[in-house]
């Protein structure tokens, strides 16, 4: 699905997922859903954006944007197409369980976006149009 510009892979599936991976107990990994460790990404020119849950190893779990740039080959990884991305920072998101799918999906893509503006990495990357992620990625 695109988005104000965005390729969004998060789903409305994964999205319920992490909204009840959220309200559980996180100690009991057993009950996580299948999506715990990525429920999705944000792609956009060489930019993409994975949506991590991920256990800060004390009570407090974050909601993480961990940021992949398509074109850089420092043996970090490389798509189904041997295309190498390299790994790039990322932030935490802010999210509210309550809100409607399309409600958050608005919202990340707001906080993806204000990250961009303080991280010139991530403008470079998500103005390329040489070399872009694509859906089949």
């Amino acid at each position: 699905m695109e988005m104000r510009g965005w390729i969004v892979k998060v789903t409305k599936g994964k999205w319920e997922a992490l909204k009840h991976d959220v309200e559980m107990d996180k100690e009991d990994y057993g009950k996580l859903s299948e999506f715990w460790d990525c429920y999705g990404n944000f792609m956009k020119g060489a930019l993409c954006v994975d949506v991590v849950y991920r256990d800060t190893g004390d009570p407090e779990w974050l909601l993480c944007g961990d940021g992949f740039i398509l074109g850089e080959d420092t043996g970090y990884g490389y798509t189904r197409n041997d295309i190498p991305y390299d790994e790039a920072d990322g932030f935490c998101f802010k999210f509210d369980t309550s809100k409607t799918y399309e409600e958050m999906m608005d919202s990340m893509i707001d906080q993806i976006e204000a990250y961009i503006a303080t991280d010139k990495r991530w403008q470079e990357a998500v103005e390329k149009t040489d070399i872009v992620w694509t859906e089949d990625m």
